[in-house]
């Protein structure tokens, strides 16, 4: 089973899986980008981190209970 890294993306407002399959990250920096985007309280931790989403936009993400604090709806989603 791939790592799957969720995160809240703020502009599409929905909780988003981050992984190596959708180019998400290629490199071990790229993964920890991931990482702390999924785990960013704005405001407290620090500025949003941009990341691509799927349409190769720019958009903020910030920690993913934002939006699903318990990622199960994403989970059956993803199968």
């Amino acid at each position: 089973q791939p790592l799957r890294v969720v995160a809240s993306a703020l502009t599409s407002e929905c909780s988003v899986a981050l992984g190596s399959d959708e180019g998400s990250w290629r490199s071990l920096p790229e993964l920890a980008h991931c990482m702390r985007a999924s785990m960013l309280l704005p405001g407290i931790c620090g500025p949003v981190v941009p990341l691509n989403n799927s349409r190769g936009e720019v958009e903020p993400h910030a920690d993913a209970m934002l939006f699903e604090p318990i990622p199960y709806r994403l989970a059956v989603r993803e199968g």
